[in-house]
């Protein structure tokens, strides 16, 4: 550093050789002796020794800092190129991804809701090309339509929050109604925030389940033919338990003194009666009304204990004995109370069906609740028939193939297509002294792997 301030400092500030200055003092110059002294003690022009060299070190300082400016500068500059680089190498490639992958994908600008680019999937899906597209918000190509599609379509781009498997109504231009699985992130793509869309068709899937929904339908109907007689019972029970109640009501009103607390009585059990007999039709109309599956917490063993109540004149009426063997304190399911009630009242009729020739003294069924696992409950209906032949065994849930003359093979594959559904399993085994038992395996979680309810 010295030699840099030395190397900056001109002749005049560094001064003669210390040799000279020490000949000229020696010598006794006149002129220097006979000047007057300056207020610091020097002759006039000269400047301190300290400041010449503070001045020396700031002007050193400042062409270092200006060195290191230029420096960081450049670095900067180049980390900015590097990243401007990787930047339109990243665009690029997502570029080459959005047009090769099969997925239907279409970028929208947010502030505006226009389509800024589609692939090769969007045009195939949607009946659509590319330049129809580009420019054009989807309220104006007609894929967003009825009610308010323009509101419903800003509101989306406003909140700007990402859709995951939503699914929406695409109307073609022959007519027909396509059902897309949509998926949006919001990114930002050349400085402008953009959703990137991902379609998916599940036209088919859907169109399979609600025709799966009515068949179901249609096989709880064929149920509640079958059911007939103990659907009628369990409603005119209360409905006579009523005309009884409020023909000794009417008697007692007639007394000179009429007991008006026994008539209060009565009329609590007319209200009991009333409350029961509606709960039995509530039951049957939900039954046989609603097709698509609500997932809601159930206490599977107060549903096992409705379907048995709903079963038991069936079952007095052919002979059978009805009985359960319930765990307590099972955890609740997430399931279709109508749809679980479906299969194990199909279960039960099955297995009444199954001791037809059996002896009336040997005909009993039991319905068993327990955990089978950590994560799954598990619904067994037992009965005392003749079991399933051993080369039947593996049919016996396919469609269309039954072991009774008036059958028509749906019940047990519906019943299966629903335990499936829930995430569950229904299996059919033959018991080692007589008759067969059918599992009906519910998982805890509906998410479950099918693999785990395996245990």
């Amino acid at each position: 550093m010295l030699l840099g301030i030395g190397m900056l400092a001109s002749p005049a500030e560094a001064g003669p050789p210390p040799d000279a200055t020490a000949g000229r003092m020696t010598g006794h110059s006149p002129a220097i002796l006979s000047a007057p002294a300056g207020p610091d003690g020097l002759p006039p022009g000269r400047e301190p020794r300290g400041e010449r060299h503070a001045g020396a070190i700031a002007g050193s300082t400042l062409l270092a800092m200006t060195g290191l400016l230029a420096v960081w500068l450049g670095v900067a500059r180049s980390r900015q190129h590097r990243a401007e680089k990787k930047l339109l190498l990243s665009e690029d490639r997502f570029s080459r991804i959005f047009r090769a992958t099969p997925a239907a994908m279409s970028i929208i600008r947010q502030s505006d809701g226009r389509i800024m680019d589609v692939n090769a999937g969007w045009e195939a899906i949607t009946g659509r090309s590319r330049a129809e597209a580009i420019g054009r918000t989807p309220v104006e190509t007609g894929m967003i339509a009825g009610g308010d599609a323009e509101g419903r379509f800003r509101q989306f781009l406003e909140s700007g929050k990402p859709l995951q498997d939503h699914e929406h109504a695409l109307h073609t231009r022959d007519g027909s109604t396509r059902w897309l699985s949509l998926s949006t992130e919001l990114l930002t793509l050349r400085d402008e925030p953009c959703f990137v869309v991902v379609a998916k068709d599940v036209t088919e899937p859907r169109e399979a389940e609600e025709a799966r929904q009515q068949l179901a339908r249609t096989s709880r109907l064929a149920l509640l033919g079958e059911m007939t007689a103990s659907i009628a019972h369990e409603v005119n029970q209360p409905l006579g338990a009523i005309l009884s109640n409020a023909d000794a009501a009417e008697m007692l009103l007639e007394l000179p003194v009429p007991p008006l607390d026994e008539v209060r009585r009565i009329l609590a059990d007319i209200r009991r009666d009333d409350l029961r007999a509606s709960a039995v039709i509530k039951r049957v109309r939900a039954f046989i009304g609603r097709q698509e599956m609500v997932r809601v917490p159930l206490d599977l063993n107060a549903v096992l204990r409705e379907t048995l109540r709903l079963a038991r004149h069936d079952a007095h009426r052919r002979g059978v004995t009805l009985s359960d063997e319930f765990t307590a304190g099972l955890p609740e399911v997430h399931a279709d109370a109508v749809q679980v009630e479906q299969v194990v009242l199909n279960l039960l009729l099955n297995a009444m069906d199954a001791m037809r020739d059996t002896p009336v003294s040997t005909r009993r069924v039991v319905v068993r609740s327990s955990r089978k696992c950590r994560d799954t409950v598990a619904i067994s209906v037992e009965d005392r028939g003749h079991g399933i032949p051993p080369g039947k065994l593996a049919r016996v849930f396919d469609s269309f193939f039954t072991t009774r003359d008036d059958g028509m093979g749906l019940g047990l594959a519906l019943a299966r297509s629903i335990a499936e559904a829930h995430g569950g399993s229904l299996s059919a085994e033959n018991n080692s002294a007589s008759g067969a038992t059918f599992h009906f395996i519910l998982p805890l979680n509906p998410h479950a792997a099918h693999d785990r309810l395996l245990c």
